[in-house]
């Protein structure tokens, strides 16, 4: 994580500072590599009126510190994009020659199911803030807790007894779509609570007795997704890292074509391959939380900022998870 650098005048204008060379310096450690035709004080970013921070080159950096009076860069034409966003890790920033697009944001008209979990502490009313809008149910006593989010104001605490939310079957068919389609992005945040797991515990349910898919967490602790296609199983891929009780991590699964991939934390951890394409049987209601595959699966844990996205990979790499929550726009 870079260091958080302070303004060097009155203006709140960053400096940066042109490297003359990079040789044993470390790209994003050492400096940040940009692309400018001339370093001078114009419109790398702005902070008015057009929301952009301004950055101002430096004719020296004698008597100051770098990270914290200015922000080393390395001055090259050899970029197409100056601070490059993507799952690379690079700083979304904007040019005089034009902006980039925010990072890892798919289009909003596909986003089919957008869950912030934001409430009053024990509310029941949970709001799909996709397009969509869709009817969320709650069963037994899944609830907003204050006292745990990842980001907003709360999240859906699920007590591994009988709580879960199902989302109505529209969406169950828009899944199969999806998967038909061989291309969609489903993640939440998640943390599980102390008690030990059930031998499977449902994350996402999108699936029938033997349909469709689910995304689980295990009794070992690892993240499994699991894909049938009406009788024969088609995929079964488990993470390979394990969660930790109490802690929160990004979970997204990414299916595109017969590769289907599992991400904890942005990392690719799991990377499987299904022999077949998943039937979803759209009279099967969507849940999260619980499955309807089977009885006794109950999540326990908090989950929060759940996003289903059909027609894109919305990483299609390792990545860096959200560091705030999914646009509603």
């Amino acid at each position: 994580m870079l260091p958080v650098c302070s303004p060097s005048d009155a203006n709140g204008d960053t400096k940066i500072f042109a490297l003359a060379s990079v040789t044993g310096l470390t790209e994003w450690v050492d400096y940040i590599p940009v692309q400018t035709a001339s370093l001078v004080a114009s419109e790398i970013n702005r902070t008015s009126p057009t929301g952009f921070r301004q950055v101002n080159s430096l004719a020296s950096d004698s008597g100051l510190a770098a990270w914290k009076d200015y922000v080393p860069v390395f001055v090259t034409t050899g970029r197409t994009t100056p601070w490059n966003t993507g799952p690379d890790g690079y700083i979304p920033m904007y040019a005089a020659t034009g902006s980039l697009a925010a990072v890892n944001q798919p289009t909003f008209s596909n986003v089919l199911l957008l869950l912030a979990f934001d409430g009053d502490d024990q509310s029941t009313t949970v709001t799909d803030l996709s397009e969509d809008a869709r009817v969320i149910t709650v069963a037994g006593n899944a609830q907003h807790d204050t006292a745990q989010f990842k980001y907003g104001s709360s999240s859906l605490l699920l007590d591994d007894s009988g709580d879960w939310i199902t989302i109505p079957q529209a969406l169950q068919a828009d899944l199969g779509y999806a998967v038909a389609d061989n291309q969609m992005t489903l993640e939440c945040f998640f943390r599980p609570d102390a008690g030990a797991p059930d031998a499977t515990n449902v994350i996402f349910g999108g699936r029938g007795t033997t349909d469709g898919f689910s995304l689980y967490h295990l009794s070992t602790g690892v993240i499994h997704v699991s894909a049938y296609d009406g009788s024969t199983s088609l995929l079964q891929q488990a993470s390979t890292g394990t969660l930790t009780a109490e802690t929160w991590y990004h979970i997204c699964l990414e299916q595109n074509g017969t590769s289907w991939k599992l991400y904890i934390d942005g990392t690719l951890d799991g990377d499987g391959t299904a022999t077949g394409t998943p039937t979803v049987n759209a009279s099967d209601a969507f849940s999260i939380g619980a499955g309807s595959e089977a009885a006794g699966r109950e999540l326990g844990g908090h989950i929060d900022q759940v996003r289903f996205v059909q027609g894109e990979n919305v990483y299609g790499g390792n990545f860096t998870p959200p560091t705030q929550a999914h646009p509603t726009s």
